[in-house]
């Protein structure tokens, strides 16, 4: 009885405050924040319309400075923010990417998942 228990509340503890990225759990917070870079690293890498890259681009940096990453890491989001060449932004994007997984877990298995996941999904690969 007691161990159904103990197992109810960390079901209710995993649904509540934690949200799965490609297989890897991360904190409800740092899931959305994953999210909304890819879906940003997407849009800057693969629109038509300046007017919607410069905004991803804008709110990568924002994101970035807000999340209090390191000036090189911010650097390297300012970098793809000024490149005209794809592969400049890609390189940057990539970077930035690993610091960021970096930032949420120390698990290397788990680094290596969410790297190849996110550059799948922004379309860096």
């Amino acid at each position: 009885m007691i161990g159904a228990l103990i197992s109810l509340i960390s079901i209710i503890i995993m649904v509540t405050f934690f949200k799965s990225y490609a297989g890897v759990p991360l904190k409800k917070a740092d899931y959305y924040e994953v999210t909304s870079y890819v879906k940003n690293m997407k849009i800057a890498m693969n629109s038509h319309s300046s007017q919607k890259e410069n905004q991803a681009e804008d709110n990568i940096v924002y994101l970035a400075k807000a999340s209090k990453f390191s000036a090189s890491t911010i650097a390297l989001t300012k970098t793809a923010k000024k490149s005209s060449n794809l592969q400049t932004k890609k390189t940057s994007y990539t970077k930035f990417s690993t610091d960021l997984v970096q930032k949420l877990t120390d698990n290397p298995d788990e680094q290596k998942i969410l790297i190849h996941q996110i550059k799948s999904h922004a379309k860096l690969d």
